[in-house]
């Protein structure tokens, strides 16, 4: 398994190896609670706020206080969105988004195609992401909702994004080449809704629990490094990406662009094949796609994203998803795109035999 033909970096991100040399310290040498009052505590302390500064850099949040780290996206996505009695939610939220959204009575704010319409009335809280994590559409909220989450992960540290016009916003490390297990909420102002985990009285009373030193470490090294990486990176997919659309497009194969796209996220749809049979014949092949979005992929069950498009199930239930990395290379994904061409002719073959 070599990462040059991993091309599933929504789901997971390999790890910087700068990201886990500075780690390494915390894994083994330094130990401290950043709770105790000793210097061991006091050392772990001064790690994890240099780690907010980090996190709060990269999104551009004016104070660190308004970082408050979690273990990922999903445990802020359910902290943001459990005390929203008005709460309306874009078609095309991540499944996180979706069924706490689901649980707390929330209204579907209408679309046409990828535009998104103000919902009729008005509402304590629009849940719209940055990024559409199965099609790589940079999204927006619609005109007249003021309050609004943006579910960032697919967006922070990629694009060129901030939280400005964000009441709230979520990210995660391991999106971006740092450790899993590792994310952080965004609150304006650090007015942090009520905390979803008490009994310690961490992170300032706002989410209990030790803290995870060396995943925050890793996860501010991660954030620094994509701040200072983020051109670079950004082109780097864009050459990736087209390489596969060179190779990959022709008869029976539908791309899945918005006219405002991140280039770390393309999607492939093969019409009349399924995407989990596709991703399949990929990985035997030595290819690491996916057939959507890693938490839903073996569902079975045309995407709720590609439905509220209007895409038809023909083409639905055959799409895929290529997803790029720091360390994804322009020349392995223009042999990416002659795989999946490949595999898709044998898959086909196989079911007309």
């Amino acid at each position: 398994m070599t990462a040059d033909r991993y091309f599933d970096s929504a789901a997971t991100s390999p790890m910087d190896p700068r990201v886990f040399e500075a780690m390494r310290p915390w894994l083994t040498d330094h130990f401290g609670n950043p709770h105790s009052a000793h210097s061991w505590g006091a050392a772990a302390r001064e790690a994890v706020e240099t780690a907010r500064m980090h996190a709060a850099s990269l999104i551009g949040a004016e104070d660190p206080s308004e970082i408050v780290f979690t273990s990922g996206s999903t445990e802020a996505i359910n902290w943001a969105l459990q005390g929203a009695e008005g709460l309306a939610i874009s078609p095309f939220e991540h499944s996180a988004v979706w069924q706490s959204a689901l649980r707390r009575g929330c209204c579907v704010l209408e679309n046409s195609g990828r535009t998104l319409h103000a919902p009729i009335q008005p509402v304590d809280l629009a849940a719209v992401m940055a990024v559409n994590n199965e099609t790589g559409a940079i999204l927006q909220a619609p005109d007249g909702s003021e309050s609004v989450f943006v579910d960032a992960t697919q967006a922070g540290g990629k694009i060129p994004w901030n939280v400005d016009g964000a009441k709230m916003a979520c990210f995660s490390s391991h999106k971006i080449h740092g450790p899993a297990g590792v994310g952080a909420l965004y609150s304006r102002w650090a007015e942090h809704p009520e905390p979803l985990l008490v009994g310690g009285g961490q992170e300032a009373g706002w989410r209990s629990g030790t803290l995870n030193v060396a995943g925050i470490v890793g996860f501010g090294e991660a954030c620094r490094l994509a701040a200072e990486l983020q051109p670079e990176d950004h082109a780097n997919a864009q050459a990736c990406r087209d390489e596969v659309l060179n190779e990959a497009l022709g008869p029976g194969v539908m791309s899945l662009d918005h006219d405002r796209q991140s280039p770390f996220i393309l999607g492939l749809a093969f019409e009349g094949l399924l995407g989990e049979a596709l991703a399949v014949e990929m990985d035997l092949a030595g290819w690491a796609i996916s057939s959507g979005a890693a938490c839903s992929s073996s569902s079975g069950e045309p995407s709720r994203v590609l439905s509220a498009l209007g895409l038809e199930e023909s083409w639905a239930r055959g799409a895929v998803r290529i997803s790029m990395g720091r360390f994804s290379q322009s020349a392995q994904a223009g042999r990416l795109g002659q795989e999946l061409r490949r595999a898709a002719a044998r898959l086909k073959a196989m079911t007309h035999s």
